[in-house]
């Protein structure tokens, strides 16, 4: 059931970017929908290193609730930060006068803003339903996992 998180969290923002292309009046080509793989590889990204962090705060706090509001806290952060870099990074194609590199930056950054929202509103509601009963995680990460020599 975890796995459905893992899709459903960085696909939904795709919706919203989508929206305002056609508004905008730009038509779905193969490059407009590379612009979607990438940015829906990073979003895939945050939520990798979100669902990570609940595994690890998992193993030190039982209570689902507690560990997921830990997790918002400690890897919010950080995921609010790369993306914001991220999308300064693709804002910067925006002063391009060529059409395609414009419309990279423009909806790279608006998937990702939009994939912002939705992993720090929708992936923690998402991972509390999964769980069965909301007081008590059934698994959690080791602290260590051993290595082979």
């Amino acid at each position: 059931m975890l796995v459905l998180t893992f899709i459903f969290t960085p696909a939904r923002p795709i919706t919203p970017a989508t929206t305002r292309m056609g508004l905008a009046g730009v038509n779905m080509k193969v490059s407009t929908s590379i612009i979607f793989t990438i940015a829906f590889g990073i979003a895939v990204d945050d939520t990798i290193h979100f669902i990570s962090k609940l595994r690890l705060t998992l193993g030190h706090e039982p209570n689902v609730f507690k560990a997921v509001r830990r997790t918002y806290l400690l890897a919010g952060k950080a995921v609010v930060v790369t993306s914001l870099i991220l999308v300064g990074g693709f804002c910067t194609l925006l002063f391009s006068s060529f059409d395609g590199t414009f419309y990279v930056g423009l909806l790279i950054g608006l998937t990702l803003i939009f994939g912002v929202v939705a992993e720090l509103t929708l992936l923690p509601l998402l991972i509390l339903g999964v769980y069965k009963r909301p007081g008590r995680a059934r698994a959690a990460a080791p602290d260590a996992v051993p290595a082979r020599v």
